[in-house]
Order: structure tokens, then sequence, then C-alpha cells
């Protein structure tokens, strides 16, 4: 009996001394009922110090601006892909015209003497005039020469069989020309074309005929005449009055060969 006694003595102690430890700890209910308070707290604060008057104002400043979409007019910009919208009222200034299509300078006045076409009439007229040819056996160039025997020099000598020719490579202006070895007042000039089917007369086309004249280190054309079609197999060309010189020059106006049978320079000496 007695040792029973001694053991609910002691149980009751130990109960007595975990009740008060039990008691002293709040209960994790408590705690989380807690927390949703202090968390109003802190927005409700938060939200306070944001309705000031001023962010009052800006904040309906920002609403009215994006609901009115914006400034009406924005400089006719297009603020999407900014790109400037054209006006379809918008002028050029004379000046602004003047800056975006500047006008080419025109070439310089030919001041010297056109020449005219002869027809086959006035050629042969030329051709058996008794006149002398001052263009034979005198000294000729080319821009360059087919093979060794199509020389320039064919062109001036004396041959309108046909046998013999000038002949170039076909390049882009290409010339030939005859110095005259003197000054004479050119006036009539007959070219022989080279004998063959269309294809070979036409190579002969768009072409200039000019007479020029050493003045000083620079050389002047004195007298010209543009043949825009094809020569044909002869051609001839009138200077009235005489266009002065010392230089007969042919002068391709695009890419060809250039080939002449013979070339007659018919004038006076000055």
């Amino acid at each position: 009996m007695t040792f029973k006694r001694k053991v609910k003595a002691k149980t009751e102690d130990e109960d007595v001394k975990a009740a008060p430890e039990s008691e002293s700890k709040p209960s994790d209910a408590s705690a989380s009922d807690d927390t949703p308070s202090r968390n109003r707290t802190s927005v409700v604060g938060f939200i306070k110090s944001f309705l000031t008057p001023l962010n009052v104002m800006l904040a309906v400043l920002v609403v009215v601006t994006l609901s009115t979409g914006g400034p009406e007019d924005d400089g006719k910009t297009n603020l999407r892909n900014e790109a400037k919208t054209p006006d379809a009222k918008a002028t050029v200034t004379p000046d602004a015209k003047a800056a975006e299509t500047p006008e080419e300078a025109a070439p310089p006045k030919f001041t010297g003497v056109t020449g005219t076409l002869l027809d086959a009439n006035g050629i042969e007229s030329v051709l058996n005039s008794g006149r002398t040819n001052i263009a034979l056996k005198k000294p000729a160039a080319q821009i360059s020469d087919y093979k060794p025997s199509d020389g320039a020099g064919n062109a001036v000598d004396g041959n309108r069989s046909g046998d013999n020719f000038s002949h170039t490579n076909g390049e882009c202006n290409g010339w030939w020309q005859v110095d005259l070895q003197g000054v004479y007042s050119v006036e009539d000039i007959i070219i022989f074309n080279r004998a063959g089917p269309d294809f070979i007369l036409d190579r002969l086309s768009d072409f200039f005929v000019e007479v020029l004249n050493l003045n000083g280190e620079a050389w002047d054309t004195t007298g010209k005449y543009h043949s825009a079609g094809s020569a044909g197999l002869k051609a001839g060309y009138h200077f009235e009055p005489g266009a002065k010189g010392s230089v007969v020059r042919i002068l391709l106006n695009g890419c060809e060969v250039l080939h002449m049978e013979q070339v007659e320079v018919y004038g006076t000496p000055v």
C-alpha cells in the first residue's frame, strides 16, 4: 500500500510541473489568425500614402489621355511606323526644286561650219570636177587595225576597186583621220564605204565627219556633219563656206567596226 501511494504522488507532481509549460505556449491557431490583420494594415497604409492630391491628379490625367487617344494633331507623323505623312498641299520652293534637279551644263555651242549631205548627182559632180584630192596618199591613222593589212592608209591609196580598205577592231567611238599636211579650206568630202551586203554597209552609221584645225596646242572643230543613218555604198558632204583645217576625221558615235575603201577630200590651200 505504501508503495502505490508514492507512485501516485509522483505522477501528480509531474502533471503539475507540465501544466504551466503547456499553458505558456501560444497556440498555432492564434498566431495564424493574427497574420492577415497585420497584412491588411500594411496594404491600407500603402494606399493611404499613395492617395495624395498630387498623385490623384496625375492618375486622372493619365486616364483621360489614354481614353482620348493622345493629342489630336501629332505633326502628321505616323508614330506607329515613324514615317512622315506626306502633305498633299505641300509645294516646292524654286530654291528647293533647283537643288533637287540641278541644271546640266549646256555643251559649248558649235561655231564652225555645219556640213550638208550631197545627193547622188552632187557626189558625181564633185568626182568629175577635175579638182585635186588633197587627201591622196597623205599620212592617215585610226584607233586600231583589225589586221596588219587593214591599216588606215588603205583609205587614201587612191584605189576605189574594193580590194583594199581600212578596218578597226570595233571599239566604242572608233575614229579614222588623215593629215592634209597643210591648212586648207575644205569644201567637199566623199566616203566610199566597204562594199558588201547591207549589214556590212550599215556598220558605217551614226558618225561624224569633222574638219579639225590646230589652235596653239588644242584642236578646234571648224567643220562638222552628223550622219544619223547609213552611209550606204557612197556618201558625200559639202561645207559652205569651206571649213579651215589640216585634219579630216571620221568619228563613230557608238560601238562598231569602222571600215572604208576611200576617203577623198577636196578644197583649196589657205
